[in-house]
């Protein structure tokens, strides 16, 4: 491997015929590429420090040679390249590089032994090297991403110095900070408590967090995508997790919207009627088992996974809100935002991921569900 440049902004290898490697000892300067195209026709460079970065033209081509150059991100991404002018693209424009951290181009060309003439680019994502704590640019970029709490970004953390947490700030942009400013009603940030990260946990008695009036996780265009990563300490209980909850007992199956726990069994919920629950688990998650929980409602297609196993599905239901309650929480339900509470949960929560509005694409689905797999190292649960 080598590096030019005061930064560090490009490093690169050669790979010749797919099975020897020889540094590019052309490299001179940092934002320039070299190839010689005599010592092989397959180079692959990786590109550091989001940076401007040319593709020089390459010496030494022959004519009817294939070329391809394998261009890589690093785990900042948002590189680009530039092209000499001996290189030729389809209809006149250069090929668009994917910015995504981790993300590759293959560039694959030939050549009349003056320019080299691309016919095609292919851009691949991967999770080789890549920091899996990261969300993927894709997804953390979705405009449909309302609402998301992370237990292992301390930045968006607000606790004293018992670990009581005050505000539980919300990453999407959106401002949906969940806060607590009763002492005895604070959750406990703790370290290591799921997959060595740290998480939320809620005492089961009286611990909540609320959002803000008007922060109440709409239900919009009868669209609802849920992730959350928890473990309970009452698998047998009920339990309210996230979303809209009325403050009355009984409620736990009927009214308000979002995931809960009913006598062990996860559900998501949006019904307007005394027989609210979409969706529900057909099984219990074990007590201190850490688990992936995804609830897609859609208009008769709705379902619930729990560690990448389909635990429920719905395709009659029509996912109506109730939208009368006036406020949000994590950890219980309390629609009325009276501040005492009902069907408070018991466990830990790592992290929720809400999207509301214009349903995932399933690969958007499935990137979401392998980040919090990846991050919470949840490998030894997750379809098992």
């Amino acid at each position: 491997m080598s590096e030019y440049g005061d930064d560090g902004d490009v490093s690169g290898d050669l790979e010749v015929g797919g099975t020897l490697y020889t540094p590019i000892d052309s490299l001179t300067l940092a934002d320039t590429i070299d190839t010689d195209a005599s010592t092989g026709n397959i180079f692959t460079v990786t590109l550091t420090g989001s940076n401007l970065v040319t593709l020089a033209n390459p010496t030494n081509l022959e004519d009817g040679a294939a070329y391809s150059w394998i261009i890589k991100q690093d785990g900042d991404g948002g590189s680009d390249l530039f092209f000499g002018d001996d290189f030729m693209f389809k209809n006149g424009f250069p090929p668009a590089m994917i910015s995504a951290s981790f993300g590759i181009n293959i560039l694959e060309g030939i050549s009349d032994g003056t320019s080299v003439y691309l016919l095609s680019n292919t851009a691949l994502t991967s999770s080789a090297g890549a920091d899996p704590r990261k969300m993927p640019r894709t997804v953390q970029n979705n405009s449909t991403l309302s609402y998301w709490y992370d237990a292992n970004d301390t930045d968006y953390i607000s606790k004293d110095g018992s670990n009581l947490v005050a505000t539980w700030a919300d990453k999407s942009g959106n401002n949906h900070d969940a806060t607590q400013s009763t002492a005895g009603k604070k959750p406990t940030w703790t370290t290591n408590t799921i997959g060595g990260l740290p998480a939320i946990v809620f005492d089961g008695t009286a611990d909540m967090l609320t959002m803000a009036v008007g922060d109440q996780v709409p239900l919009e265009s009868d669209s609802l995508s849920i992730f959350i990563v928890a473990k309970t300490d009452d698998g047998s209980g009920d339990a309210h997790i996230f979303g809209i909850g009325s403050a009355s007992p009984t409620y736990i199956l009927s009214y308000g919207h979002g995931v809960a726990i009913d006598e062990g069994l996860p559900l998501v919920k949006s019904i307007n009627n005394s027989s609210g629950v979409i969706v529900k688990g057909a099984s219990s998650v074990a007590d201190d088992d850490p688990f992936v929980l995804r609830g897609i409602v859609r208009d008769a297609d709705s379902s619930l996974f729990i560690n990448g196993v389909v635990a429920g599905t719905d395709t009659s239901n029509d996912p109506n809100p109730y939208t009368s309650y006036t406020g949000a929480t994590i950890g219980a339900s309390d629609g009325t935002r009276g501040g005492t509470g009902t069907d408070f949960f018991e466990g830990a929560v790592g992290e929720i991921l809400c999207f509301t509005g214009a349903p995932l694409s399933d690969e958007e689905i499935r990137s979401v569900e392998k980040y919090l797999v990846d991050k919470w190292s949840l490998e030894d649960h997750y379809r098992s």
